[in-house]
């Protein structure tokens, strides 16, 4: 019995800790299926005028609950093939972006993500869609790579480790899909 005593609070800590590193392992996948597919959803818009609208309504359709109450900003940004990235978008304020440099944002709040609609008026000037590259004849370099980063919070359930949760951020990237008829 005493030894069931001494090691029981060890036995609780580790299985806590499984626990909480299994949940968020869950969350963290889940973001990155939910970016992944927007990215998806921005390349296919090209450069219509809603694109980043059906960027943010197919990542609050796809994020869970408590993923989409703890989102600090989504950031629709031009990148290069090899991942290229202002890191001004991660610090400005969301609601507004970054127009400067070769890799122009657009940078997104909770707020503007969870009451997104189609006909919803982004501030999406910082690199408008209709200033993205969608054709092949259009540059030597042919379309645009279009960047979507989620930067969010998963709460720790057991209340454990973490106070106040720990942030998660999840970027995919990919070519804009071509406009064949330009």
């Amino acid at each position: 019995m005493i030894e069931m005593m001494l090691v029981a609070p060890f036995l609780l800590v580790l299985l806590f800790g499984v626990t909480e590193f299994g949940l968020a392992w869950t969350s963290g996948n889940r973001l990155e299926g939910s970016v992944s597919t927007a990215a998806r959803v921005g390349t296919v818009s090209g450069s219509i005028a809603a694109a980043d609208n059906h960027i943010l309504m197919s990542l609050r359709a796809s994020l869970d609950d408590k993923l989409l109450a703890n989102v600090d900003r989504v950031i629709v940004f031009r990148s290069d093939r090899d991942g290229g990235f202002n890191d001004s978008c991660l610090s400005t304020t969301p609601g507004t972006g970054v127009s400067s440099g070769s890799y122009p944002c657009n940078v997104y709040s909770q707020a503007q993500l969870a009451s997104i609609t189609e006909t919803s008026s982004l501030p999406n000037g910082y690199w408008a869609p209709s200033t993205r590259r969608d054709r092949l004849a259009a540059t030597p370099a042919g379309p645009d790579y279009l960047g979507v980063t989620v930067v969010t919070r998963h709460d720790d359930i057991t209340g454990t480790f973490w106070s106040g949760g720990f942030p998660i951020d999840r970027t995919s990237i990919y070519r804009i899909q071509p406009d064949i008829d330009g």
